[in-house]
């Protein structure tokens, strides 16, 4: 199915240098586009003319060469995408209440994204530079006869959008991942993860059947702390979020499993007591906490 993401040029008005970082928004963007997996990224024809007053403000944002604050790699990926973003010619202005505030600045021309968003049933993507577009939604000033747009200018939106563009296990985790701050439950707290002193009895009582598995007490003559395994935690959910190589698992609600293979020995199994290198990382409405297991 033909799922198409169209640029709010609206959104453009309200960038300020001294408040966000273009490039920043432009990448988060293009991730939204990604994300549903959109078959098409369209502009406005005059958001890349310089010679019109939106496609000044476009190109004092974008076109401009990077200066030493910005990442010069991230820069160029974020230009591959807008670059080939298809263009479209304007039929007629967005009715919308925030559209017609702002046409004065865009000489009658407003809220064109929103409109072809609309009539074509995709999605509109704004940059996040004003409150007005962290919405999922922007209604129109009819809605008697128009419905509302659907709208993202950040993951948090995606979710009201799920008839549209399902998102895996793994995408719902990484929206989960961005609008929260995790908290991390010591190992300690469930009484069962750090039981002995040292590896080998931390290796024998996982070693039985209804054995729980078992941190690994030292490495190379250092203790493993609560710090070591909340980072090994945190490297595991920095993986979900940049990549696919570890299997995530909806256990209902807002809980993941997810399970990843950190590539040095964290532990010993429960029931087998076999080392591994694998953890599952268990997130239940923000709270962290993990053991040693295989998938």
């Amino acid at each position: 199915m033909h799922k198409e993401c169209v640029f709010n040029e609206l959104s453009l008005l309200e960038f300020d240098t001294r408040f966000h970082d273009g490039t920043m928004l432009m990448e988060k963007l293009s991730t939204l586009c990604k994300i549903v997996g959109a078959t098409q990224l369209s502009m406005w024809c005059e958001v890349k003319d310089p010679d019109t007053a939106i496609g000044r403000r476009f190109h004092e944002l974008y076109y401009r060469r990077p200066n030493k604050v910005m990442n010069p790699d991230l820069w160029k990926k974020v230009r591959r995408v807008f670059d080939r973003a298809a263009d479209f010619s304007a039929e007629s202005g967005e009715t919308s209440q925030i559209a017609t505030e702002l046409a004065r600045s865009l000489s009658n021309s407003a809220g064109q994204g929103l409109a072809r968003a609309r009539q074509l049933r995709g999605l509109a993507l704004s940059l996040a530079t004003a409150d007005h577009w962290m919405e999922a939604w922007i209604p129109a000033i009819d809605a008697r006869t128009e419905k509302a747009a659907r709208h993202a200018a950040s993951e948090a939106h995606l979710a009201e959008h799920q008839d549209w563009a399902p998102l895996t296990y793994t995408e719902r985790l990484r929206i989960a991942l961005a609008t929260s701050q995790p908290n991390h439950v010591d190992a300690s707290q469930y009484k069962k993860h750090m039981n002995g002193t040292t590896n080998a009895q931390r290796q024998m009582n996982a070693d039985t059947p209804k054995g729980a598995s078992q941190f690994i007490a030292e490495r190379s003559g250092n203790s493993i702390t609560h710090a070591h395994i909340r980072a090994w935690e945190t490297a595991v959910l920095d993986r979900v979020r940049a990549t696919d190589d570890c299997v995530v698992k909806f256990q209902g609600g807002n809980t993941y499993h997810v399970f990843c293979d950190l590539g040095e020995i964290v532990g010993y199994e429960g029931g087998f007591g076999e080392a591994t290198s694998w953890m599952r990382v268990e997130w239940s409405s923000g709270s962290v906490h993990s053991h040693p297991r295989r998938p």
